[in-house]
């Protein structure tokens, strides 16, 4: 079973913006920066920091409860273990 709904997100002026940089409305961008992963294996960034709080602050809440955004740092960094690849997607290691 997949978990559709890791979105890849980018520091840009001090806040989180989606990882797709196409023109288009904010809310089809973060969708655009969605990622398939493994639930099993996710470990994500946690949810509840002031930057993915404000990234997310105008969302509906249904989907701040379903869409888990990970800022993607230096080198793809996500978090321990985890980095986001533009080629390769999500790889742990």
């Amino acid at each position: 079973m997949f978990f559709t709904l890791p979105t890849m997100a980018r520091r840009c002026d001090g806040a989180l913006v989606p990882r797709a940089q196409d023109s288009g409305a904010p809310a089809d961008l973060w969708r655009l920066s969605e990622v398939s992963a493994d639930k099993t294996r996710l470990l994500l960034p946690d949810q509840e920091t002031p930057e993915i709080v404000a990234a997310t602050r105008d969302w509906p809440d249904w989907r701040r409860a379903a869409v888990m955004v990970c800022p993607v740092g230096e080198g793809g960094a996500i978090c321990d273990g985890l980095i986001y690849s533009e080629s390769s997607g999500l790889i742990w290691g």
